[in-house]
């Protein structure tokens, strides 16, 4: 899978630029919060502007933005794929005293690029959270990041790529990441443009584990 991280919220780069990516990542739009009732309305056409750009380029993008949905904000990240808008994942990690409300759930997106697994803001860091993604069959999980905490992301994300067996490809303003199942930092750059290709072929073993106590079968007795 061929990956472009983009650091900046530039959406109007052309096919040229991106070198025919698989899927492309944007970090958290810098431009404020966007209203889910002023996208349906047509005053605002953020979404439109993503959609055009996945269909333009041929490719999944995957960007972060804040929504806005009657008052309840949610840190998010679109999955948009070849012009269609699959969906919006939200942070399901919300702390005390944050504007953001948690969401509910954890997604995992069937795309042209493959099975992509979204895990927004602090989500990433979350042991359970990487799991299920990965458990759900996801391929690479996306993080889109606010920063990247000094070494904390990094070493986070490799301990977990490791752990679960799936690349994660990290995605912050001015900051990218890519970590492999080896448990090797693939890459790292502040540039707004990074090209990075990874393997993400499913690498199955057979683990078994020893317990006390019997299987149960329905039965009573000592």
């Amino acid at each position: 899978m061929k990956i472009a991280f983009v650091t900046e919220c530039d959406y109007y780069l052309d096919g040229e630029a991106l070198g025919g990516c698989d899927l492309v990542l944007f970090p958290f739009y810098t431009g404020g919060t966007v209203s889910y009732n002023k996208e349906i309305k047509g005053v605002t056409n953020f979404f439109r502007t993503l959609t055009n750009l996945s269909k333009r380029l041929k490719s999944t993008v995957i960007a972060g933005v804040d929504t806005d949905s009657y008052g309840i904000v949610r840190h998010s990240a679109a999955a948009i794929d070849g012009g269609k808008l699959l969906g919006i994942s939200d942070m399901t990690t919300a702390y005390e005293n944050e504007k953001y409300v948690g969401g509910g759930t954890l997604r995992v997106y069937d795309t042209r690029a493959g099975k992509i697994g979204v895990a927004v803001g602090w989500d990433a860091l979350s042991s359970d959270c990487v799991k299920t993604l990965a458990l759900c069959g996801a391929d690479v999980i996306v993080n889109i990041a606010d920063t990247v905490l000094g070494g904390i992301t990094g070493v986070s994300s490799r301990a977990k790529a490791y752990e679960f067996g799936v690349p994660i490809a990290v995605c912050a303003y001015k900051n990218a990441m890519l970590c492999g199942t080896n448990g090797e930092m693939i890459f790292s750059s502040p540039q707004k443009i990074s090209v990075a290709t990874v393997r993400t072929e499913k690498d199955y073993h057979l683990v078994t584990l020893r317990r006390r106590g019997k299987k149960h079968n329905g039965e009573h007795g000592i």
